[in-house]
């Protein structure tokens, strides 16, 4: 178990400006080949800066500086676990090597968690869409989120207004496991639009790779948008817009070379324009008249 001090460097190196995962994730790589601490690696910066030549220049590590920062990290880091929030980088053996394995260096470097982990060991599917969705698409969102509940699938998605959210409170209220990825920090975080958020510990679970204080951006959403992909076993595009956020998850479900699914509206329109395209792509197309008519689904969704 990491002790606060080294969560606190993992933390702070995480929110400089100009590292980003990829530079992150490098600079682990360095500290392992060069069998120093994440500690250490500020004082070999400051003194054998050569050794980080990917890192950009203007990047200031004072001691002074560093000190104050990780006296603060420490600070947040106990109201996190205070409100039950577990804080797993990278090299922690409890990060899911699922985002390892299809992110690598861009994999995010610290993950905060709250709920149980172990939900992501199930067969999970993402489900995601508008955040305008028409009435057509909100009946299919329900009627498709129940089924593979029932059928003991966890269901993953971001947590925005729309199809997000009717397919975690419809998840929750046939009594499954849902996964919330958030486009934001931790801290932001509020379950009032779930309906059995007291249900947290087994049932919920929360997972945001932003520094906890992080607001929300459109940057972060997009970001967020290959997380889903990323730790989902398949995706389903209810409804989108053409370069609409649950169109860049189903393309990033498609890079991956996992299964997307996408409904195939008989009357395309501005709000399922998307869905066409990513069926031109690759997606699989689950008409929307089948699933007015048919109850078992299990030869669609294998």
């Amino acid at each position: 178990m990491l002790s606060h001090e080294y969560l606190s460097y993992y933390m702070f190196l995480s929110k400089i400006k100009g590292i980003g995962p990829v530079r992150y994730n490098h600079i682990l790589q360095v500290i392992e080949k060069k069998g120093i601490t994440i500690k250490e690696f500020f004082k070999d910066f400051i003194l054998l800066r050569k050794d980080y030549p990917f890192l950009p220049q203007n990047i200031d590590l004072a001691e002074s500086s560093i000190k104050l920062n990780i006296n603060n990290e420490k600070k947040i880091i106990e109201k996190l676990l205070r409100n039950d929030v577990k804080i797993y980088p990278i090299k922690h053996a409890k990060y899911p090597k699922k985002l390892i394995n299809i992110l690598g260096l861009s994999s995010p470097p610290v993950l905060y968690i709250k709920g149980d982990l172990n939900i992501l060991s199930h067969p999970n599917l993402a489900i995601v869409g508008t955040r305008n969705p028409t009435p057509q698409a909100k009946n299919i969102a329900r009627k498709l989120t129940g089924y593979l509940t029932l059928q003991n699938k966890t269901i993953v998605s971001g947590y925005a207004k729309g199809i997000d959210e009717i397919a975690h409170n419809t998840c929750l209220y046939n009594s499954g496991k849902t996964v919330i990825i958030l486009g934001y920090g931790i801290s932001h975080f509020h379950g009032s639009r779930l309906c059995q958020y007291n249900d947290f510990k087994d049932n919920i679970l929360v997972i945001s790779e932003f520094y906890p204080s992080a607001p929300w951006n459109n940057g972060y959403l997009m970001t967020r948008n290959k997380t889903i992909s990323a730790l989902s076993d398949a995706t389903i595009v209810i409804e989108t817009r053409f370069n609409g956020g649950a169109y860049q998850t189903g393309n990033y479900t498609l890079s991956f070379k996992k299964s997307l699914y996408t409904i195939h509206f008989e009357l395309e329109t501005v709000t399922n324009m998307g869905n066409n395209k990513l069926i031109e792509l690759g997606a699989i197309p689950v008409s929307e008249k089948l699933l007015n008519n048919e109850l078992n689904l299990d030869h669609i969704f294998t």
